[in-house]
């Protein structure tokens, strides 16, 4: 049974959270790139840092939630399927093979 604050996730929220980290990520580090050295540029690195472990905790509760048989998000789920629900694509689906 899904614990209560699994059933509150939402994938395509968490996927679009997880995204919009990354591309926080990658202007964190671009930013502390162009400035190579000083405060600011270690600053915008912890920055990145901090970043990165936010992605990692997102990741994991999806990846719980989906492992648990929770909806994909519908920007992973197969064009056509209609539902996002596992088990209703083929099994197999490349990702799918072997993980049972």
């Amino acid at each position: 049974m899904l614990e209560h604050q699994e059933e509150e996730m939402d994938p395509d929220r968490t996927l679009a959270e997880i995204r919009e980290l990354l591309a926080h990520i990658a202007d964190l580090e671009t930013r502390s790139r162009e400035l190579d050295t000083g405060q600011e540029a270690a600053d915008l690195f912890e920055a990145a840092d901090d970043q990165r472990v936010a992605v990692a905790e997102k990741f994991a509760a999806l990846d719980k939630w989906l492992s648990n048989g929770g909806s994909l998000p519908a920007a992973w789920a197969p064009r056509g399927a209609g539902d996002s629900r596992r088990g209703n694509y083929p099994r197999s689906d490349r990702g799918r093979q072997g993980s049972q």
